[in-house]
C-alpha cells in the first residue's frame, strides 16, 4: 500500500511499517450482545443473516439503489432469513429505499460507524471500494459486484489487478450475485488461496496495535 501511495501523491517520506491505525478498531473481540445493541441501533434485525453492502462513489450527484441493481429482482431472490445493510459512500448520497422492500434491504444512517457494520455483518459485498482491505483482516466471506467494470475501469482505473487478485467471487450479471448472497457461507473454501495471498500483501502489517506501533515512532522521533 505504501508504493501505491507514493506513486499516488509523488511523496518520498519515511515509511512505518504498520496497518491503519483505524483498523485497530476491527481487532476487537466484540460480545454477541455487544453486536447485538450495534444491530438495533442500526434498524437491523436480530437473529438474521446480515449481509452489508458498501459500494464506493461513481459520481458526487445523488443516487438511487436502481442504478446499481435491478431492485424488484433482487429483492425477490434475497432469502427470507438474510438482510441486506447497505451503507453508501460518503461522497455520494442515496436516495431512500421504497417501504415495501424494507423487511430485506435497509439503506443505513449515514452516521453509521462502518467499522460496527464490519463487525455485526457475516459477508460483505463491494466492489472497487477500499473496504476489500479492512473486511479482509475480518476473514469474513467477501461478493464483488461489478455490473459497471469497464466503464469503471476506464474513467477511474485501478492499482492492481482486480480480477485476478480479488479475494472472492467477482460478479457481472445480478442473477449470479444473488446465487452468491445465498451460498456466501462457501467462498472461504472455493476462495482459501486467493483470501489468504490478497490478506498476505495487504494486511501483513495490521495486528491491531498500529496506534501504538505510530504514536512510539512518533515521540521517539
Amino acid at each position: 500500500m505504501a508504493n501505491y501511495a507514493l506513486k499516488a501523491f509523488r511523496v518520498s517520506p519515511q515509511i512505518i511499517k504498520s496497518g491503519y491505525p483505524r483498523n485497530d478498531k476491527l481487532f476487537i473481540d466484540y460480545k454477541m450482545e455487544e453486536k447485538n445493541v450495534m444491530k438495533l441501533a442500526m434498524g437491523l434485525p436480530i437473529g438474521k443473516k446480515i449481509v452489508a453492502y458498501t459500494p464506493t462513489w461513481r459520481d458526487k450527484d445523488e443516487t438511487s439503489i436502481n442504478n446499481f441493481l435491478n431492485v424488484q429482482e433482487f429483492y425477490s431472490k434475497i432469502p427470507e432469513n438474510t438482510v441486506i445493510a447497505i451503507k453508501n459512500h460518503h461522497y455520494q448520497s442515496w436516495k431512500k429505499i421504497d417501504k415495501r422492500y424494507a423487511d430485506k434491504i435497509i439503506l443505513l444512517d449515514s452516521n453509521t460507524e462502518i467499522e460496527q457494520l464490519y463487525h455485526i455483518s457475516d459477508a460483505l459485498i463491494t466492489d472497487y471500494s477500499s473496504v476489500m482491505f479492512d473486511y479482509s483482516l475480518l476473514n469474513k466471506p467477501m461478493i464483488f459486484w461489478v455490473f459497471d467494470y469497464e466503464t469503471y475501469v476506464k474513467n477511474r482505473g485501478l492499482n492492481f489487478d482486480f480480477i485476478a487478485e480479488a479475494p472472492g467471487p467477482v460478479i457481472f450479471q445480478q442473477s449470479e450475485l444473488s446465487k452468491w448472497i445465498e451460498n456466501f457461507n462457501s467462498i472461504p473454501n472455493e476462495f482459501s488461496n486467493k483470501i489468504q495471498s490478497f490478506r498476505n500483501k495487504f494486511g501483513q502489517y495490521d495486528s491491531g496495535d498500529a496506534c501504538e506501533i505510530i504514536l512510539k515512532k512518533v515521540l521517539n522521533d
